[in-house]
């Protein structure tokens, strides 16, 4: 019984659901592909501001070095534009953080030790403003502000680490997707 309405019927239906469960397959990966270049491009940007931020502060620090050697305030020039430039880029490095679900631990960390270096930069250049250079100095040498340059770029790299990972995994993704971009 070729025709046999039942076996029609299996044979009409077999066909529709493959085709909707491979619709149903390619759905979840086109979903999965975009959350992840969604998640990627949010890294990127997140990193850029992560960038600019430690430039800014490498900035500040080089005209506060400048004018605590000299004394000469054309060295203040730079830490001004950097101290300025760093009010904004630690509001959009906390909101760009946020989006990636950074814990809320490290973002207070992060912002603690750049508003703490911020602070040491701060005090010195008005140590060296008032004329008490040698206890400007003194602060300085404590390390102190080395110590949280380096705390600032270690949770840096750790999040730039997590961007390296995002982004293997939209290689991985785009690779099962059988694409070649990024």
């Amino acid at each position: 019984m070729l025709f046999d309405p039942r076996r029609r019927a299996a044979l009409t239906f077999a066909p529709t659901a493959v085709i909707l469960l491979l619709g149903a397959f390619l759905f979840h990966v086109a979903t999965v592909w975009r959350d992840t270049d969604r998640l990627v491009d949010r890294t990127w940007r997140a990193d850029a501001v992560l960038r600019r931020t430690l430039s800014d502060l490498e900035d500040a620090e080089s005209g506060q070095r400048g004018y605590l050697l000299t004394g000469d305030p054309v060295y203040l020039r730079p830490y001004e534009a950097a101290h300025r430039a760093l009010v904004t880029d630690t509001v959009e490095l906390r909101r760009a953080l946020a989006t990636l679900e950074t814990p809320p631990s490290e973002l207070d960390s992060l912002r603690s030790a750049i508003d703490q270096k911020l602070a040491e930069l701060d005090q010195t250049v008005a140590l060296r403003r008032a004329g008490l250079g040698e206890r400007a100095l003194a602060v300085v040498r404590t390390g102190r502000g080395q110590q949280l340059m380096a705390r600032i770029r270690e949770l840096g790299d750790r999040f730039r680490s997590a961007r390296a990972t995002r982004s293997a995994w939209r290689r991985g993704v785009r690779r099962c997707a059988g694409t070649r971009r990024g």
